[in-house]
């Protein structure tokens, strides 16, 4: 008889506890919910924005994935400039080309055209360029023609 009161007791003690268990459960649910809202509402803030208008070359992530923070998530180029590799007849190049302003091709103040006066600095001149004639490449970073 005494194993049956003990296991008896064992069950009253149970029984007694569970309300406090029962109350420990609901307050841990109720934290897990109120982090589930929090989560919810910065996720609805979350807004992922590119830094410059782009085409999109890769992407990884899926749609409600979760990802940490510095992650990269897409690749993407610039619209700005981009290349095209395209083979075209050569006749078809002026088609292509903007139009020409004949003021820009040097026929202004009397000048023959496709020439125009070298604005070369002093320091240039010191080394033994006078500013007429072929410039050399070592004078300045690109060489340029001048006829005087």
């Amino acid at each position: 008889m005494i194993v049956a009161e003990k296991t008896v007791q064992t069950f009253r003690n149970t029984l007694g506890e569970l309300p406090a268990t029962r109350r420990v459960l609901e307050a841990q649910l109720e934290q897990q919910q109120a982090g589930v809202a929090t989560t919810k509402l910065e996720l609805a803030k979350t807004e992922i924005v590119a830094p410059f208008t782009m085409r999109l070359r890769e992407v990884n992530a899926a749609l409600e994935q979760v990802v940490t923070g510095g992650q990269a998530l897409i690749v993407g180029d610039g619209i700005d400039v981009f290349e095209i590799p395209a083979q075209v007849p050569v006749g078809s190049l002026g088609s292509l080309l903007p139009p020409r302003n004949p003021t820009s091709r040097g026929r202004s103040r009397g000048r023959r055209r496709g020439w125009s006066r070298s604005r070369r600095s002093c320091a240039s001149r010191a080394r033994g360029c006078s500013g007429r004639g072929r410039a050399s490449s070592a004078g300045s970073a690109g060489s340029t023609r001048t006829r005087g």
